[in-house]
Parts: C-alpha cells; structure tokens; sequence
C-alpha cells in the first residue's frame, strides 16, 4: 500500500513535530513508516468527525496504540499518533470493536 497523502505538508510536519517522542519515532520517514504500519497491521474502523460531520477512517494497532485517522476514502491522512484503545472505541459513531 501507497503512503496516503497528507491533507498538506505542514500538517505532516506538525503532527511529526507533536507526537515524535510518543511514537518513538526520529525521521519523518519513520514517521511514515509508522503511519503505513498502522494501517497494515491495525483493526479497520469507522467513525465521524466530531468538528466536521465527514466519515473518517481509523487504524488502531492495540499493540502499540498507535491510531491513524485517514479520510472516508482513505486517500488522505488526518492524523497519527498514541492513544489508549478507550479513546478509539470512544470516538463519534465508532466502529470499533
């Protein structure tokens, strides 16, 4: 699987910037690596966003609690970062079992 790409390359950075040491990650190539690892070895879920009304996407590896949140499509990414499994299950019309 591709990389999705980001809704913009500040966002990228802000988010690799933000949430680097919780992920234990040094590059934004790990970075991306990590957000590819979510979604290859992570539970598939839906939810809605909670500002926005539009259908999100999330992987969650329970393992690591990494979450990655892409669009409904899944072509961009939204979000990557550390989280308890409460917080997966807990999002707006989650899917998440």
């Amino acid at each position: 699987m591709d990389l999705p790409r980001w809704r913009s390359q500040n966002l990228r950075r802000k988010h690799f910037d933000d949430h680097r040491r919780e992920l234990r990650v040094r590059t934004l190539t790990d970075f991306d690596a990590s957000v590819l690892r979510t979604i290859e070895v992570g539970t598939y879920f839906e939810f809605v966003d909670d500002e926005t009304g539009d259908p999100r996407v999330g992987y969650y590896d329970v393992w690591t609690e990494r979450l990655t949140v892409l669009s409904g499509d899944e072509r961009v990414s939204y979000s990557h970062f550390r989280c308890p499994e409460r917080c997966v299950a807990g999002l707006l019309g989650s899917t998440y079992a």
